[in-house]
């Protein structure tokens, strides 16, 4: 440890604390667009409610939202397992490597999936507190992806 400086372990620790949030927040929305009543939102639109149109503009785009969540689920995941396997493997040697991996499979399952969607399936309405944050995460994947297969 006397060759791995603090503010390293610091920033190391704040990164995986913030692929954990968006770990969290990308199965929530997952399981919140996919489980939400398609009826009650075209009813919701048709009374021009704000949210609910854009919430039904990202159901219209279904395929490209769930790839959007489910890609980007993935790259914090992986990101998260990186930083963890790092720290461990500066901090216990080549124990680290299965400290860490144990590690970033409990936190991921209980703080990356299981609980965000079971919070989303006890209440649907946290939908329009996601909707935002998929609608960014979306416009950003798809800019993206378009640019990647027509620059291909």
């Amino acid at each position: 440890m006397d060759d791995y400086p603090s503010d390293n372990l610091i920033i190391l620790l704040l990164i995986a604390i913030t692929c954990i949030v968006l770990s969290s927040l990308f199965s929530a929305s997952e399981s919140a667009f996919l489980g939400l009543n398609k009826l009650r939102v075209h009813f919701l639109r048709e009374k021009g409610d704000k949210r609910a149109i854009r919430a039904g503009k990202l159901l219209e785009r279904k395929e490209e939202l769930l790839n959007m969540l489910l890609v980007g689920n993935e790259i914090v995941n992986v990101t998260l397992s990186v930083v963890l396997t790092s720290i461990f493997l500066k901090l216990f040697g080549a124990a680290g490597l299965g400290i860490a991996t144990s590690i970033a499979t409990v936190l991921l399952l209980i703080f990356g999936e299981i609980t965000p969607k079971s919070l989303t399936a006890l209440s649907r309405k946290i939908i329009f507190f996601l909707e935002p944050v998929c609608l960014v995460f979306l416009l950003f994947f798809a800019s993206f992806c378009n640019n990647f297969y027509f620059n291909f």
